[in-house]
C-alpha cells in the first residue's frame, strides 16, 4: 500500500475510565453502529491517521466479541489494547507500563505475540483470564515463569485480530498489585462491566466492610494514575503507525 493511504487504528479499552483520557486528548467524536460505546476521529498533527476508540467492557467473552465485530470489517490497519493491569511482584510500581513480549490465555495456555511498539521496550508476559489470581503460591509461580501482569481482555482481542490478519499491540499500565492490594471477588464486583461504579454494591460494601474503605481509595488512585499513563504511551507511538513509517 502507498505511504499516502489512510491508516486506521482501532484502540480497545475494557472500561470507561481507561478510554476517557484518550477520547479527551484526541477530541474524538461519538461513533455509532458498533453495538457499544465508540469514538473516532483524525489524530491532530498526523495527516492520514485516524483512531477508532472502542469500549469492550470487561472479560474475555465481551472483548473477543466486540473485537471481532470491529476487525472483521477489514477497515482496520492496526489494533492496540490500552488500559490497566494487575502487576505481579513486590517490586511492581503503580503506573509502570506493561508492554509484554507475549500474551498468554490463562484458560487455554495459547500464546500470542504482539507487534512491536516503536520506542517502547517489550518485556515479560501478560496473562489474560476471567479468574482472579489471588493465591500467593500461584502468583509466585507466575512470576518465576516470567509473567509480569494480569488482565482480562488482551488475549481475546489478540485472537480476534490474528483471525482477521490484523497486527495488534498492547500497552497497559499497572493500577494495582496482584496479591498485595487486596483485590478480591468482593472488590471486583463493585464495578459494572464498563468500569462505572455499581453504587448499590459499593454502598453495601462500605457499610459491611468499613475497614477496607482506605484500600478502595488507594485502588481508585491507582486507576487514575495508570489509565492516563497507558494513553500517554499510546499517543507517543501513534504517529509512527502511519503507513510507510511503521510496519
Amino acid at each position: 500500500m502507498r505511504a499516502s493511504s489512510p491508516t486506521k487504528v482501532a484502540v480497545f479499552a475494557a472500561m470507561k475510565p481507561e478510554m476517557r483520557p484518550l477520547v479527551r486528548r484526541l477530541r474524538l467524536a461519538p461513533r455509532f453502529g458498533w453495538g457499544t460505546e465508540a469514538y473516532g476521529g483524525a489524530v491532530p498533527g498526523v495527516p492520514g491517521l485516524t483512531v477508532l476508540a472502542v469500549l469492550t467492557t470487561m472479560g474475555t467473552h465481551a472483548a473477543g466479541r466486540v473485537a471481532r465485530r470491529v476487525v472483521s470489517t477489514g477497515d482496520v490497519d492496526r489494533v492496540v489494547v490500552i488500559g490497566v493491569a494487575g502487576g505481579i511482584g513486590a517490586r511492581t510500581v503503580i503506573g509502570d507500563l506493561v508492554v509484554p513480549e507475549c500474551v498468554v490465555d490463562g484458560s487455554t495456555g495459547r500464546a500470542y505475540e504482539p507487534a512491536p511498539l516503536p520506542g517502547l521496550q517489550a518485556a515479560g508476559i501478560l496473562r489474560t483470564g476471567d479468574d482472579l489470581v489471588l493465591h500467593a503460591g500461584e502468583l509466585s509461580r507466575l512470576e518465576s515463569e516470567g509473567f509480569t501482569a494480569l488482565d482480562m481482555e488482551t488475549a481475546a482481542i489478540a485472537e480476534a485480530s490474528e483471525e482477521s490478519g490484523c497486527p495488534w499491540s498492547v500497552v497497559r499500565a499497572v493500577s494495582d498489585r496482584a496479591g498485595i492490594d487486596d483485590v478480591d471477588e468482593a472488590v471486583a464486583h463493585l464495578a459494572k462491566p464498563d468500569g462505572s461504579p455499581d453504587w448499590a454494591a459499593l454502598t453495601r460494601f462500605v457499610l459491611t466492610q468499613p475497614r477496607r474503605v482506605p484500600n478502595l481509595v488507594r485502588l481508585g488512585k491507582g486507576l487514575r494514575v495508570a489509565a492516563p499513563a497507558s494513553v500517554d504511551a499510546l499517543l507517543r507511538v501513534l504517529p509512527q503507525f502511519v503507513e510507510g513509517e511503521a510496519g
